[in-house]
């Protein structure tokens, strides 16, 4: 912000009046002007360091040190280092090739490059590829004669939730004149978890449901054949007669009690390890509750710190009630892209794909 030499006098004045005090200062500044953008303790204090070095009321913005001029040949160096790896660091390059970091980093902006990030996705094993590559087909298949099949499938998933959260450090930052050092705690001795249950069918979310800390094959076959038929009650009769259902290979999915029931129950409409339709392990970008669901819970839950086990689950049934049956229904719709996308690259990370088509 540039100011007059005038409103430079004054604040320089009030600095004075209040004896050096920088933060005195600030404040007195907003009491006579009261409405305004007040200047912060620290333009005070560079204004006092800028009067005692140098007599002058004004920063000087005519000599900024070190040129900023990059030549042709140095900045075609640079932008061909970058076409070489494009994982180096501006800062990096700028000190190996001799040129300012802020200028080459518009020149790299100029010239289209953006420093997108890294999408983490599970390793992938050998035979993965393959066996994802069937379930696409098999999916595709289904869709194909059938253009609403994925209304028809129950989509089901675990989550925890705990005290500690989603907490990045690299986006959280606290603005502020001076370094304030806040804190954030963690790892608290009062520990707690909340293990959730939740399935996405048609335009429905199924649940959630609370689970026990340790999940079993007793225990769940305990939801399945107690809790799931009165959480299914609001789908409607004609998908429930013809619905298919899926979970991942967790251990308590693959015991031998929950396979039987599973085939007595459903007979060859379940999607799962061992199960007449398999599904590819590794493979979350796959399942709705994973790509999305989760993540849309975990955002609305997090967005504050929690203190107890009956917070999180007050927020989490306030986040599931903002979901959309539309928003549902468009979910559904993109796992025939996904399936697609799963083919082209012959059973690999599909995120590349997905990407060029957002």
């Amino acid at each position: 912000m540039s100011r007059t030499n005038a409103e430079y006098y004054e604040m320089f004045f009030i600095y004075a009046q209040c004896n050096g005090n920088a933060a005195a200062a600030a404040a007195r500044y907003r009491e006579v002007h009261p409405g305004e953008q007040a200047p912060s303790a620290a333009v005070f204090r560079r204004l006092a360091a800028r009067v005692y070095t140098s007599g002058s009321l004004q920063p000087n913005r005519i000599d900024t040190g070190r040129s900023c001029q990059i030549s042709v040949a140095r900045l075609d160096a640079a932008l061909a280092e970058f076409a070489r790896d494009g994982t180096q660091s501006v800062r990096e390059v700028s000190r190996r090739m001799g040129v300012n970091r802020a200028k080459l980093h518009r020149c790299l902006m100029e010239e289209g490059l953006h420093p997108y990030k890294y999408v983490r996705v599970q390793t992938l094993h050998c035979g993965d590829y393959i066996r994802r590559m069937e379930y696409s087909r098999w999916l595709l298949g289904k869709i194909e004669r059938n253009p609403s099949f994925c209304k028809y499938v129950l989509w089901t998933d675990e989550a925890l939730f705990t005290r500690e959260g989603c907490f990045n450090a690299h986006n959280s930052h606290m603005w502020d004149d001076e370094n304030p050092f806040a804190i954030r705690t963690r790892a608290g001795q009062d520990r707690w978890s909340v293990n959730l249950w939740a399935g996405i069918c048609g335009n429905f979310v199924i649940g959630p449901y609370l689970l026990p800390d340790r999940l079993d094959g007793t225990k769940y076959l305990n939801l399945l054949e107690h809790v799931l038929p009165s959480l299914l009650e609001e789908i409607p009769l004609e998908i429930r007669k013809n619905m298919y259902i899926q979970h991942d290979g967790a251990p308590a999915h693959y015991a031998a009690s929950v396979r039987a029931y599973l085939d007595k129950t459903f007979r060859d409409r379940w999607i799962g390890r061992g199960g007449p339709v398999s599904w590819p392990p590794r493979s979350p970008d796959m399942n709705p509750l994973d790509f999305f669901f989760w993540g849309h819970l975990k955002t609305a839950v997090y967005q504050t710190p929690v203190e107890t086990r009956e917070e999180v689950v007050a927020r989490i049934h306030g986040a599931v009630a903002t979901i959309t049956g539309d928003t549902l229904l468009k979910v559904q719709e993109n796992l025939r892209r996904r399936a697609e996308a799963c083919l082209e690259v012959q059973g690999g990370y599909i995120e590349p794909v997905l990407a060029t088509l957002s």
